[in-house]
């Protein structure tokens, strides 16, 4: 059997370097397959996150965990006209729920949900009934007044459409 030789310094110094290099390429992997960032554009999820925020969202989180209620989510909204657009917007409803807007109250199979994330005052309308189907959801903006969202598509959003959950807001610090 051959007898192995000490590495050379040199070589030591290539391999530490190597050794680093694939660590940095499989955790800026991990950073970006489990978490990434997004810019929050527009209003509609006021006041709970507002123009500009930066927050970090997961697609593992959104199908490990899975959705439920009054998680916020990245999805796909369809309007009339099959346009899709992406957006940032809270589930009100999962599958086979039965959503009840009227008197400005919004109801899940029939309980009254207490959403202390809208600002004080909020009224939401229009008053409608809707029963999903099977990996349909309700999603809605907090910002009632001007968010596009489940009360006004053209179609209902399939757990397809959801692309990833939000995991956390990191900018503005302190808000």
């Amino acid at each position: 059997m051959p007898e192995l030789r000490p590495l050379s310094p040199r070589t030591k110094r290539i391999v530490a370097w190597i050794e680093a290099l694939i660590e940095a390429a499989v955790v800026v992997f991990l950073i970006f397959f489990l978490l990434w960032p997004l810019k929050v554009t527009g209003v509609s999820m006021s006041p709970t996150l507002d123009q500009n925020d930066r927050i970090l969202v997961s697609r593992v989180a959104a199908f490990v965990g899975g959705i439920k209620q009054g998680d916020i989510v990245i999805c796909y909204l369809t309007d009339d006209d099959g346009k899709r657009s992406q957006a940032v917007r809270r589930v009100i409803a999962g599958p086979e729920d039965v959503v009840t807007i009227a008197g400005g109250m919004v109801s899940v199979n029939g309980l009254i949900l207490e959403e202390d994330y809208l600002s004080p005052g909020t009224v939401t309308g229009p008053d409608t009934s809707v029963t999903l189907k099977k990996n349909q959801y309700f999603v809605m903006g907090d910002n009632r007044q001007v968010s596009g969202d489940s009360r006004n598509l053209a179609t209902p959003v399939m757990k397809g459409d959801i692309s990833a959950k939000v995991v956390t807001r990191f900018f503005p610090l302190g808000k």
